[in-house]
């Protein structure tokens, strides 16, 4: 099963904004992760 793992630093921006952001880039991950080609038979 694969991993993909964000971090972040907190800036000036809203919290929101803040994470928001982190639920669509893991989105983002889920989808390429999910999409790929497997690298062994």
């Amino acid at each position: 099963m694969p991993w993909a793992i964000g971090m972040k630093v907190s800036g000036a921006g809203a919290v929101g904004r803040y994470y928001r952001h982190a639920i669509g880039q893991a989105v983002l991950y889920r989808h390429s992760i999910h999409s790929a080609d497997r690298l062994d038979a």
